[in-house]
């Protein structure tokens, strides 16, 4: 097959606005969670969180009003990654650069606004706050400001929307769809999806400590973008090439809403199509970033999964970036990708502190 290369990283989350600051801090274990300060929760049992700044700066362009935080903080992140890509969009076949971008609860701020307002006045809600809610509006505002003309879609599959972004986006290339894609995902700290997680009783009180205690997730929120690219395409414009993208695999386990399937078969059936598609064994894994949300049913498939797939694995280390960024929801799987670019390529394991 075509080979798939990641030749930009961008990353904005609770502790750092780019991504050597990011990593840096992850890597010397530096802790995202704080007092929420976005969202009042003060009938709620649990107060932590793991926000991105308040304020970054961002070119966003002319459309800059026109979009909600979520999408802000992705044009972020991808900005970003095309500087550190060196990708020089004037000199593209812009119809061969393409945007998949993932997120769970897109513009949730901006629909809240409007019907804060609705219900206090009528007539002083803004429409225009309703466009900015759905996820399909933050890959066009990408596709705008970098001046991508090919494929441009949004992955909406929970928690796994970036990850399976960068899947698809591999997809495209070897099928010769595009050269260059943006992929990634987004998403924001909203009292929607808070609440939603507190009425699941899904929400530690204390920073999650997945592996471990397991209590329960720590929310966050922030984006994370990545430039994926044929091989062939990025020698021909000299690009630096961070790895390979060799394989993924997609599953579901069809078994509950929110809880995952006791035997794990799930996540193995994934994992064993990962490596498959990759023509990788077990052994040849010397890092895995787990999603490890750090509530009680999804640490223990989790590990159950990788004890059977990986256990004989000496060499196979295992950690958990969300003890420090907490669960990015949909751009859970892109931020925890440039770490593991990042792992791989500095020769570094992050910590699960």
């Amino acid at each position: 097959m075509k080979r798939v290369v990641i030749t930009g990283l961008g990353l904005i989350n609770a502790i750092g606005d780019t991504v050597e600051e990011s990593w840096n801090n992850c890597v010397n274990g530096v802790c995202g969670i704080k007092e929420v300060r976005s969202v009042n929760t003060t009938e709620c049992y649990a107060h932590m969180g793991a926000e991105a700044s308040e304020h970054f700066e961002v070119d966003a362009g002319e459309d800059a009003d026109k979009m909600d935080r979520v999408s802000l903080l992705c044009v972020k992140a991808v900005k970003e990654a095309l500087s550190d890509s060196e990708i020089d969009m004037t000199k593209e076949d812009a119809d061969r650069v393409g945007v998949i971008i993932g997120s769970c609860v897109g513009g949730a701020n901006s629909i809240e606004k409007f019907f804060t307002a609705y219900e206090e006045n009528p007539e002083s809600a803004k429409t225009e706050d309703i466009i900015k809610m759905p996820i399909g509006v933050i890959a066009n505002h990408v596709a705008k400001v970098s001046g991508a003309k090919g494929v441009v879609t949004n992955v909406g599959n929970a928690c796994a929307a970036s990850t399976i972004s960068i899947e698809y986006a591999s997809d495209l290339i070897r099928a010769g769809v595009g050269d260059v894609f943006i992929c990634g995902g987004t998403d924001t700290f909203s009292s929607l999806a808070f609440g939603g997680f507190i009425a699941l009783h899904a929400i530690d009180e204390e920073p999650c400590s997945p592996y471990n205690k397991s209590k329960g997730i720590t929310l966050g929120e922030g984006a994370g973008a990545l430039i994926v690219e044929s091989y062939e395409h990025a020698v021909a414009r000299g690009a630096k090439i961070y790895c390979d993208v060799l394989g993924g695999g997609i599953s579901s386990d069809a078994h509950h809403i929110t809880a995952p399937r006791p035997d794990s078969e799930g996540q193995m059936n994934a994992m064993k199509k990962a490596l498959k598609n990759s023509a990788m064994e077990p052994n040849d894994i010397d890092y895995i970033n787990g999603h490890a949300t750090g509530t009680p049913l999804n640490d223990s498939t989790e590990i159950q999964a990788m004890q059977t797939i990986f256990g004989n694995n000496d060499d196979t280390a295992v950690s958990s970036t969300k003890a420090m960024v907490g669960h990015c929801l949909g751009a859970a799987g892109a931020v925890e990708a440039i770490y593991t670019v990042k792992a791989l390529t500095t020769n570094t394991i992050p910590p699960t502190i």
